[in-house]
């Protein structure tokens, strides 16, 4: 699908409400309320929609409307004219003849919940109607499921799925419980992805709401059973927080969930990701930057200090932490050292002591897949599996596997034992890996420059030849890996292939394996993913090594293309925030609609020049 733009609200704990700005469900993630059961995953959808019916005089008008198995969409809505975003805030305005109506969605930090607001005008009374429609389902899975037991007052609904129990209330209104199923609700969205795209949604009832002649404000809100704070100071509460953030502030702690024992996690991208390891360490400096809460580092980091291996990624159920990975300890190693030697994570001793226990399993060859080579590199290898960030599967088979000695990964190895010996020397310790950072170099300076220029992505395939941005790891790092002599034409090689204001390209379109198209189906999104599609976060890693380069003089007007192109984006897809990937040629957005490394890379690049918020 495009041309969709959609809203993201979340709440800290990885629980979200998420929506179109027609106001109609696309796809299966689309509801409002997603609660996170154990934070930040196994999610589950509550709240789909609230379907919203306005009588005015002896008419019952239909506001709210839904994509249906016929085709067909629908029963109205009659009198939407407006959206917009108040300080990240979704605002519905329905104008009904002389009357209107505007319905508000409203999560917070610490409320497992969410709050509509619907702020009337007129100079007639009216009454509201508003049909909850839940689902209790796993957020990737479609099927309602019927509620394992329900009790009903006449303000009230109790509602739950065995131990899940939420309460649904109104203010003002009276419940008239009639348990219904909404058949044959249409994702359109899920039809595009190549995924089962129907679903029935379960109401209990509908509440309806008089509405005085002049103005006046009412709420539904669904909450635990628990909860205290009324629906007014929630709002009011969230109203006054969101207004003193700064909007790439608003789009960073979309992002962060905070867990137990006062640790957090990085969400990689909403609504389909979990916390990824990798997408973590590469978002952290630009969401410690964006966001007011100076300890985001230790929060996150001192999580990973017990680990005996950095997991690439958590599963949604939460049933341990599987998935193999060549990077993402290194990748922790690079943003824990540079974290503590600027002082963002304090325990340094202990930093260095988890960063010792990483290395380690590297040099003994315990992580899976992954083993040092003669000459210091590593290699990565496993049948019919990626170890590196370009990881898609196609039937269990990795669509872009790259066995043996990738570029990054031998930059990633190289900084990371650089940058240990660099903070134990300042802790008063002594340098162990000097002698295998110099046979990395070494090595990786023989083995790795093309004739032509820029350097090889990885040895040990048939795709040395193959033009990826994965390159420029060897030049921006804070250790170069490539010599200088390689850093004129590594840079050359990217700008003249692979350079776009939304993104670096994953290959180049000269390759015979280049797709410029995303989908639709799952196949054709599994073959071009890394196969073309441009990524905004590689953006990141592109500056750095401009930086380091003659081509530096270019910044400023590269960097302006950037800025602009992001304005312009903000108002497209994800509203305010950035999207995982587009399409090389068409520049159409696509993947996750936001995306933490997206996000946080331009936050770290743009600063002070961030787009004011649509």
């Amino acid at each position: 699908m495009k041309n969709l733009s959609e809203w993201l609200l979340t709440n800290g704990t990885g629980s979200y409400a998420m929506g179109s700005i027609d106001r109609r469900p696309h796809r299966r993630y689309h509801s409002l309320y997603t609660q996170a059961l154990h934070p930040p995953r196994d999610r589950r959808v509550i709240l789909t929609a609230v379907a919203v019916d306005l009588k005015v005089g002896q008419q019952w008008m239909p506001l709210w409307s839904a994509h249906w198995g016929s085709g067909a969409t629908g029963p109205g809505p009659q009198g939407l004219t407006t959206f917009r975003l108040e300080h990240g805030i979704p605002h519905y305005r329905w104008d009904v003849g002389a009357a209107s109506l505007t319905e508000s969605i409203w999560l917070a930090p610490g409320f497992e919940g969410v709050v509509l607001r619907y702020d009337w005008q007129s100079p007639m009374s009216a009454t509201l109607r508003l049909v909850p429609l839940l689902a209790g389902r796993n957020h990737h899975q479609l099927g309602a499921r019927t509620p394992s037991h329900v009790e009903t007052t006449s303000e009230t609904i109790l509602v739950g799925w065995n131990d899940d129990v939420w309460t649904i209330r109104s203010q003002g209104g009276v419940l008239d419980p009639r348990p219904d199923w909404y058949h044959h609700i249409w994702y359109p969205e899920e039809a595009w992805r190549g995924y089962a795209a129907h679903e029935d949604l379960w109401t209990p009832g509908s509440f309806e709401i008089p509405l005085p002649a002049g103005s006046a404000h009412r709420h539904l809100m669904l909450c635990r059973p628990a909860a205290s704070s009324p629906p007014e100071r929630i709002v009011d509460s969230e109203r006054q927080r969101r207004a003193q953030l700064s909007p790439e502030a608003r789009l960073a702690e979309m992002f962060v969930a905070d867990l137990a024992h006062g640790s957090s996690a990085v969400i990689a991208g909403f609504p389909w990701f979990t916390d990824w390891s990798r997408d973590t360490f590469i978002a952290l400096p630009g969401l410690s930057q964006a966001l007011p809460q100076k300890d985001l580092p230790n929060r996150i980091l001192t999580r990973y200090f017990e680990m005996p291996n950095v997991p690439n990624r958590w599963p949604e159920g939460g049933e341990g932490a599987p998935g193999h990975s060549a990077d993402a300890g290194l990748w922790f190693v690079n943003a824990a050292t540079s974290m503590a030697m600027t002082g963002k994570l304090q325990d340094r001793r202990g930093c260095l002591q988890a960063v010792d226990a990483v290395l380690t399993d590297y040099v003994l060859n315990r992580i899976p897949g992954v083993h040092v080579d003669d000459n210091g590199l590593l290699d990565a290898s496993m049948p019919d599996t990626a170890l590196t960030w370009m990881d898609a599967a196609l039937d269990g088979k990795a669509v872009t596997p790259r066995p043996g000695k990738a570029v990054e990964i031998q930059a990633l190895w190289y900084n990371a034992l650089r940058l240990r010996d660099v903070l134990a020397e300042s802790l008063g310790q002594g340098s162990i890996y000097s002698r295998l950072s110099e046979s990395i170099y070494r090595s990786f300076n023989h083995l790795f420059p093309r004739p032509n220029g820029g350097l090889r992505d990885t040895l040990g395939t048939d795709d040395q030849g193959a033009e990826r941005p994965n390159q420029l790891y060897a030049v921006g790092l804070p250790h170069p890996v490539a010599h200088p002599r390689y850093w004129e034409t590594t840079l050359e090689a990217t700008l003249t292939h692979l350079w776009r204001p939304f993104g670096l390209l994953s290959l180049g379109p000269d390759d015979r394996h280049f797709r410029a198209r995303y989908g639709p189906g799952l196949v054709n999104r599994d073959l071009s993913y890394h196969q073309g599609m441009a990524w905004p976060y590689l953006l990141g890693i592109f500056f750095d090594a401009l930086e380091r380069t003659a081509w530096r003089r270019h910044h400023d007007h590269l960097l302006s293309q950037v800025q602009y192109w992001l304005f312009c984006h903000q108002r497209q897809a994800g509203l305010d925030g950035v999207s995982e990937i587009l399409e090389p040629n068409r520049g159409i957005p696509q993947g996750a609609p936001f995306q933490a490394w997206s996000a946080a890379e331009l936050i770290r690049l743009l600063g002070p020049h961030w787009p004011q918020s649509s």
